[in-house]
């Protein structure tokens, strides 16, 4: 049978329909040259070459999970690669690392303003050294081995009277007569003897 049909129709040529609710509905085909239906049957396996068998296909590809892989996406421009890193890590294994204990030296690092040097440091010890401290006189009881409470560099006498004393760095005790009055007199020890002065006092 043609193809082709040239109208009018003539009688008792059969005509497709689908009732669907009592209302009959034309049914279309879409086929391809060969006259091969090109939509598929609506079932679970339609044709694969068919409309329908290729979308079940896609969707059987892509339904669940998808597995997506970057390994062949690729790289931006400029990107880091692998080219160079053996370089790198080659030059990262030869290069000298510093101890963990470094020494470090404060000599030559400057001092902060306003900061105390050495250039006055004569002076002030002088200075210090130059300035006597005064002590408060104490009165001398003579013994006859103990030594002073300190040191001392002047005595006074109330009354004249022998002076029995040993003087810094002596091996051995002088004995001397003093009139009343106050003296530059050095010495460790006063000793009891002989007429021994009384009312001493030391500086």
């Amino acid at each position: 049978m043609a193809d082709n049909v040239t109208t009018p129709i003539a009688d008792g040529t059969a005509m497709a329909t689908k009732d669907l609710g009592g209302v009959h509905i034309p049914k279309n085909a879409i086929v391809d040259q060969a006259g091969a239906d090109a939509v598929g049957l609506v079932t679970t396996t339609p044709a694969a070459n068919t409309i329908l068998g290729r979308l079940k296909a896609i969707y059987d590809a892509i339904a669940g999970t998808l597995t997506v892989s970057a390994e062949s996406l690729p790289l931006p421009t400029g990107a880091a690669t692998e080219a160079k890193q053996d370089a790198i890590v080659s030059a990262i294994e030869s290069a000298e690392y510093y101890p963990t204990t470094q020494p470090v030296s404060a000599a030559s690092l400057p001092l902060p303003s306003g900061a105390a040097t050495a250039a006055k440091q004569d002076e002030i010890k002088a200075s210090i050294d130059a300035t006597a401290l005064v002590l408060p006189p104490f009165p001398i009881t003579p013994h006859a081995t103990d030594p002073l409470p300190r040191q001392i560099t002047a005595i006074a006498l109330q009354e004249a009277g022998d002076v029995t004393f040993r003087a810094p760095g002596a091996g051995s005790d002088e004995t001397v007569s003093l009139p009343a009055g106050m003296f530059p007199f050095p010495a460790t020890h006063i000793r009891v003897s002989g007429t021994t002065a009384t009312g001493l006092t030391g500086f």
